[in-house]
């Protein structure tokens, strides 16, 4: 079993605290900085985190839950040590998003997300090939 800091991908066997879809996870606190400023306004930022946070873990959860308890699965071998790195990133993602939105107008918020919206079919794409 190694460990790498960054990898191609992450298995049970060659484990990585990050991949090149830790990027989603940064955006998903980025965006959802942005989402809850924008709808929850009336709630302070650290409610806004714990709800981000909160909807982030659930879904790791759901990655710990395949890989571990459900039996293995070829396309769910994600490691414990990689769930960590994604949601650090997701934290890391909500605090960027916190000052992209306080120092800036829309337009870069939207620049930000076309730009993820490139990296993302890239590595959708490059998954197919």
């Amino acid at each position: 079993m190694s460990l790498k800091i960054f990898s191609l991908s992450d298995t049970k066997d060659n484990i990585s605290f990050t991949t090149p879809w830790s990027i989603t996870h940064f955006m998903f606190g980025f965006f959802g900085y942005v989402f809850t400023d924008y709808y929850y306004n009336h709630w302070d930022q650290q409610h806004r985190f714990v709800l981000m946070l909160f909807l982030h873990t659930i879904y790791e959860l759901k990655d710990i839950y395949f890989s571990y308890l459900d039996g293995p699965k070829p396309s769910s071998e994600d490691s414990l040590i990689n769930s960590i790195g994604d949601t650090l990133l997701a934290i890391i993602g909500f605090y960027f998003g916190s000052i992209i939105v306080k120092k800036s107008n829309l337009t870069i918020v939207f620049l930000v997300f076309f730009l993820y919206f490139i990296i993302a079919f890239s590595l959708i794409r490059d998954s197919m090939d």
